[in-house]
């Protein structure tokens, strides 16, 4: 069981894409001092718990970080976290990261060029997050539980610049280096999505960068999140043999991972939309039905797990036979329910529609051309 944990939606950066950025404007809704160990200690008394992933906003900016993650080591809980590590570098989280509990931390940089970055962030501030990187490695010498992850959202804004981010990472030997898909986000102004030319564009460029100069990463790090896994089919047919990449990291709803997701408030979720609802009626566009949520502070994460009625009712969804059977092409694919497993909430609400993966098409139309 993996726990996903929402510190905070407090964050000093000012992405133009934040599904936040309204939210976090004069937040004060997070976990209390006195409730940490209380909530930390639930956490750690689950069955077959895996890890702690903190999340945010930036978790780093929760006012008693230091505290969570201290009551997570005299748990011996493994944890981890996202952020964009803007203050890392100063060494004022060091404690945190020398921890023998602390497993990694995934550093979100947007590209090696300043000017994306400042115009993505709305701060200038990759001097600092590659301050940030090199910082964290020279902590791996001394603590060697600890991975360092990268993710880069692949935007129509950046795509020029992967491969020389790709580069990057790769020339400093982090352990992961992650390329993810953008999700549009209605609350932002702009639109950084690509559509499948831009992404077919990039994936070619990819494929003579990792022919040509392949030898030069270690493949296994790479993790091309964005790219369905019929594209990464696609792909690896372009690739020499040496230099094909991995399976298994893009489609996979986190659902059928056993996550389960709580919220900066302890509330405990199956999905990560935080949400007390999974259907919503087509035609009233309301929600069929409302469950109770339940609270760390107040339940183990075991009995919320296996007693719950919105843990128990996602549990039997993910059973049913006929799942993804209106999904075009994922009901003929070879990798569906083995290393892609797409959004169980999308399938629950266009259970009587046709569901076309439109990217997914083209590529299994390229690869029979």
């Amino acid at each position: 069981m993996f726990v996903k944990w929402n510190l905070t939606k407090k964050c000093k950066m000012n992405c133009k894409f934040c599904h936040n950025a309204l939210d976090r404007i004069g937040w004060d809704f997070d976990i209390d001092e006195d409730s940490v160990e209380k909530v930390v200690k639930k956490i750690g008394n689950a069955s077959q718990l895996k890890g702690v992933s903190l999340l945010g906003g930036d978790p780093l900016e929760y006012e008693h970080i230091l505290k969570v993650c201290k009551n997570l080591d005299t748990y011996r809980i493994p944890y981890g976290f996202i952020t964009a590590g803007e203050n890392i570098y100063t060494g004022k989280f060091d404690e945190i990261f020398s921890s023998k509990y602390c497993h990694f931390v995934g550093l979100s940089i947007d590209s090696s060029n300043k000017k994306t970055v400042k115009y993505i962030r709305g701060k200038d501030i990759l001097n600092k997050q590659l301050g940030s990187l090199d910082h964290l490695l020279e902590i791996k010498k001394t603590n060697p539980n600890l991975k360092i992850h990268t993710n880069t959202i692949l935007m129509n804004i950046n795509k020029g610049e992967i491969i020389d981010t790709i580069q990057l990472f790769s020339s400093k030997n982090v352990n992961k280096i992650q390329i993810l898909g953008y999700q549009n986000n209605s609350h932002s102004k702009d639109r950084f999505n690509i559509n499948f030319s831009e992404e077919l564009e990039f994936v070619l460029e990819l494929s003579k960068f990792l022919n040509m100069q392949g030898y030069l990463l270690n493949r296994e790090s790479l993790e091309l999140c964005f790219l369905s896994e019929i594209g990464k089919d696609y792909l690896n047919s372009l690739l020499f043999d040496d230099n094909q990449i991995t399976y298994g990291n893009s489609s996979v709803c986190p659902i059928f991972r056993e996550s389960l997701f709580v919220s900066n408030d302890g509330f405990v979720y199956p999905c990560d939309a935080y949400k007390p609802y999974f259907e919503i009626d087509k035609y009233s566009q309301e929600p069929t039905k409302i469950y109770p949520v339940d609270n760390l502070r107040e339940k183990s994460i075991d009995k919320i797990y296996n007693e719950n009625e919105f843990f128990i009712d996602i549990k039997e969804k993910i059973m049913e036979k006929d799942l993804y059977s209106n999904w075009e092409p994922c009901n003929s694919c070879s990798h569906l329910m083995k290393n892609c497993f797409p959004c169980l909430l999308n399938e629950v609400n266009n259970k009587s529609n046709e569901v076309l993966i439109e990217k997914c098409k083209e590529y299994k139309f390229l690869l029979k051309s």
